[in-house]
């Protein structure tokens, strides 16, 4: 009787695998259901090195110099980056293909982009030199409401291929990238809307460029890598220069957004 029932039991859950294989074969070709991609009948004017998707639903792309360097036939030779030697940057409408082109004063080649809290996109570094190369400290606003791209603060010194992540109270903190010296930028900079970039806080470790970094719920700041070690960036103390030794830096939110002297 026993042996019955395990039969039984075998032959429902052979059946149902079949049917569920089945189902499943069937929903996962279906558009529908499953999505569907499709190439578009026609090309962007320039390289889409960095996209952002802003809250109108439009595309902002920023190229730069676009990975052209200026030593290489047809590359642009230097500023302005823009519609006449198919650099620059524009901003695409997905719904109706629309393509509206910018001009921008400086090379955003490899920047670090990011949505700040009111819907502008911070675009922050890019490219002074090629092979090597190095990074440029210049950093500039697009406002989606006037499509104007308008530059703010310099940071201290040059990022090509930061990270920038806007934190839980509307700060933007930079790391990592290549120097205006083609040095790895080790310092952290905060930028406030308003007021513009705070000093450098010089981290104890070399990051790679473009390092992953992820606001938590909890407002704290995950280090996922490229690199095999993590790091959560919590109450973290850095070196700052001067005699205090060091400067316990908070980006939690609520109390944790003061600054202090351990």
């Amino acid at each position: 009787m026993t042996r019955r029932r395990v039969y039984a039991c075998f032959s429902h859950a052979l059946v149902f695998s079949l049917l569920l294989s089945i189902f499943a074969s069937v929903t996962m070709g279906q558009a529908n259901v499953q999505g569907q991609w499709s190439t578009l009948p026609y090309l962007l004017p320039i390289n889409p090195v960095h996209v952002a998707l802003l809250s109108s639903g439009k595309v902002l792309v920023v190229a730069g110099s676009g990975n052209c360097p200026p030593s290489q036939s047809g590359c642009p030779s230097g500023s302005p980056y823009g519609p006449s030697n198919n650099s620059g940057a524009l901003l695409w409408d997905p719904v109706t293909g629309a393509i509206t082109q910018f001009s921008v004063s400086w090379d955003m080649f490899c920047n670090g982009m990011v949505l700040l809290q009111d819907g502008r996109a911070l675009i922050d570094g890019g490219t002074i030199q090629y092979d090597p190369f190095h990074g440029q400290p210049q950093v500039a606003v697009f406002d989606p409401a006037a499509n104007t791209f308008t530059n703010v603060q310099n940071m201290a010194h040059g990022r090509w291929y930061p990270t920038v992540l806007t934190l839980g109270d509307g700060r933007v903190m930079a790391f990592s990238g290549l120097s205006e010296t083609g040095g790895t930028n080790t310092a952290v900079e905060f930028y406030t809307t308003g007021s513009g970039w705070s000093q450098q806080y010089p981290a104890s470790w070399t990051p790679d460029l473009y390092p992953r970094l992820h606001l938590l719920p909890n407002g704290k700041v995950f280090y996922s890598g490229a690199q095999t070690t993590s790091r959560l960036f919590r109450d973290i103390y850095l070196t700052p220069p001067g005699p205090t030794g060091c400067v316990l830096i908070k980006i939690a939110n609520g109390a944790g957004s003061t600054w202090t002297a351990c």
